[in-house]
């Protein structure tokens, strides 16, 4: 099972202008993902950054979007940053192919 994790939050990121908000790109992720790999089980989750993280974790990822300033939203699959502000769907289709094999 993969985990694909969107971190966000419903004020869009100051250095994000024009971008979609964290909200509008989890579900945008979560539909080409789902489309694209039919049949490959993925637990997609939103965590917003402006809450209290439930898992350490995810508790450990918010304290480094907020220390080092990330951009946001910050997608994560299995544990590994594969973009944050705008995403890019070629960049997180690598990163799926990598887990799946």
């Amino acid at each position: 099972m993969l985990t694909i994790k969107v971190y966000g939050s419903s004020e869009i990121c100051p250095s994000c202008v024009q971008a979609p908000s964290s909200k509008d790109t989890f579900e945008w992720i979560q539909a080409a993902l789902t489309r694209r790999y039919e049949g490959v089980q993925m637990d997609f989750q939103y965590i917003d950054i402006q809450k209290e993280p439930s898992t350490e974790v995810d508790k450990k990822m918010v304290e480094q979007i907020v220390e080092e300033d990330m951009f946001y939203p910050v997608i994560c699959i299995n544990g590994f940053v594969v973009a944050e502000g705008n995403a890019s769907l070629p960049k997180i289709v690598e990163r799926m192919e990598m887990e799946i094999k």
